[in-house]
């Protein structure tokens, strides 16, 4: 089995080889290059290889104001990866990344390519596992974006305190006013943050705040003044020739966080229609606590140069991951080490904030966190319906988690005619809200704490209902050695029910019946029925 340029490397053992797709080029000239169909059209579709990372991927569509239906706050994932999984975003109203393939290039059990474009066998290719063969390319809808800005909002807690009805009201605003959101919200104190998306001329907006230009400023000789004298002064600059030059608004915009200051006589923010008061980590004065409410979007020279520099820096992402370093990790294990976890969603917040508003000042594409990671990270998912989110949370939070990561959550929504055959729990229809759990597993540090607090909640959200994300942890409980674990406690039923793992099982026989792919957690799992 083989195919220009695939890697494939032999394992210790013998019926095992890993297959990286990193520098695969297809021979047929249509799938050899990435390339953007119908360019200009405000849906299109986009081929390239599956083993480009997103970061590839909008490296190519996001200086053309193209974009995936839905982002995922990641950029390293590939985009097999992406296809033959379950992975969702945070838009509003938009389904899993799968839904959004329209066609793919595979390689069978015999080395046959195959092109596979019926809408009922995508439903089987769609979160696959690998399990059929090898994707090799994918052709995926994309979305004219012009004017699509990404940022975060501050530090709040609910208005009306924490209740259902104040978490109702919140949850409606942010849908009413942005199209995707992504909240993370910190266990012990209930305050939390919201990274959100919109479609916004921002351009437009910021000129449009004050519609006097220079231009409409004049000197009137009688009273001695600029006017209108409420929105002029007079402001000599070298070069005016006259007393009418010298007539400028008193409105400058600033432009950037240097020139948002802080009035200490009124104590806040000077420009209170450009910029707020923002503290982040490091600052020492209130000057610099002050930024810009909304800064302006990044040109197209400064995207192509960022993500340059982003696949120069960060060779192999999709085949090595992300990398385990960077400045956290030292505060992370001393805090954990010394009892001070509870610390760490506070600078949590302060590191997302910093990640999102560098995303935005130098791509605007969604993706904010980093190329690498303080620690390894175990994630906890499930699917819950919505009208149980706040009460999910509140049990949470009462159980006082030993998680060292705020709790987060986002919302996925299914439609029948484009989910996959194997969406968990055999979810087919409506909005679902997707709770996540996530904590550092610090090394030398007892992980029993967090360990335990995962197979706390995983009873919480089992008990409201909820179906597990297959890509993520699930089945805690206790192995032989009596250290809680993942994937110990799989009921038969826990993903899957018996037809759709049947029905998978005999798709997956005619596509490769000498079972050259079936292997793994998954094909055992779905193997009992």
């Amino acid at each position: 089995m083989s195919a220009p340029s695939l890697i494939i490397e032999e394992t210790l053992e013998s019926d095992m080889v890993v297959v990286s797709l990193d520098q695969y080029v297809a021979s047929e000239p249509e799938w050899a290059e990435t390339v953007l169909i119908n360019e200009g059209a405000d849906v299109a579709t986009v081929r390239a290889s599956a083993g480009l990372t997103q970061l590839d991927l909008y490296s190519f569509i996001r200086p053309r104001d193209y974009f995936l239906h839905t982002i995922t706050p990641s950029y390293f994932f590939t985009l097999g990866g992406l296809v033959a999984n379950f992975v969702h975003g945070s838009s509003f109203g938009k389904g899993p990344y799968n839904d959004y393939v329209q066609s793919m290039r595979v390689m069978l059990h015999d080395g046959n390519i195959q092109h596979i474009t019926d809408k009922e066998e995508l439903r089987y290719w769609r979160n696959s596992y690998g399990l059929l063969g090898i994707i090799l390319n994918v052709e995926l809808i994309v979305v004219k974006r012009p004017h699509f800005w990404t940022g975060i909002l501050p530090k709040q807690s609910l208005s009306g305190g924490w209740n259902q009805d104040s978490f109702d009201a919140h949850i409606n605003r942010i849908k009413e006013e942005y199209t995707a959101g992504e909240w993370f919200l910190d266990p012990y104190n209930k305050k939390f943050v919201v990274i959100v998306q919109k479609q916004e001329d921002l351009k437009k907006h910021n000129r449009n705040k004050h519609a006097l230009q220079d231009s409409d400023c004049i000197w009137n000789f009688r009273n001695g003044q600029c006017e209108p004298s409420k929105e002029c002064s007079y402001q000599y600059h070298f070069g005016d020739w006259s007393v009418h030059d010298s007539c400028r608004t008193t409105h400058s915009s600033p432009t950037s966080d240097d020139e948002c200051k802080w009035n200490y006589r009124a104590a806040t923010c000077r420009h209170l229609e450009y910029c707020s008061y923002q503290y982040e980590l490091g600052d020492l004065t209130l000057d610099e606590s002050c930024r810009l409410i909304t800064l302006p979007p990044p040109n197209v020279d400064t995207m192509k140069q960022t993500y340059h520099e982003l696949i120069h820096d960060n060779p192999m992402l999709g085949v090595t991951g992300p990398k385990i370093e960077g400045d956290e990790q030292t505060l992370v294990r001393l805090a954990s080490h010394v009892g001070l976890e509870r610390l760490l969603p506070v600078i949590s917040f302060s590191t997302i904030s910093q990640n999102v508003k560098e995303s935005y000042e130098t791509r605007n594409d969604g993706f904010w966190p980093k190329a690498s990671l303080p620690l390894t990270m175990p994630l906890l998912e499930y699917l819950i319906k919505p009208a149980k989110l706040f009460q999910v949370l509140t049990d949470i939070i009462d159980l006082k988690p030993e998680v060292n990561m705020p709790l987060e959550w986002r919302f996925v929504t299914f439609d029948e005619k484009d989910s996959a055959h194997l969406n968990p729990g055999n979810i087919q229809f409506g909005e679902w809200a997707c709770v996540q759990l996530l904590t550092f597993d610090v090394p030398g540090h007892k992980s029993d704490g967090w360990r335990d607090t995962f197979f706390e909640v995983e009873r919480i959200l089992q008990q409201a209902g909820g179906t597990p994300h297959p890509a993520k942890y699930f089945g805690m409980a206790k192995n032989s050695d009596g250290m809680v674990q993942p994937f110990v406690d799989v009921p038969s039923n826990l993903l899957y029910n018996e037809a759709q793992k049947q029905e998978f099982r005999e798709y997956a026989r005619m596509m490769d019946p000498e079972e050259r792919f079936w292997s793994g957690f998954m094909a055992d799992y779905i193997s009992t029925y």
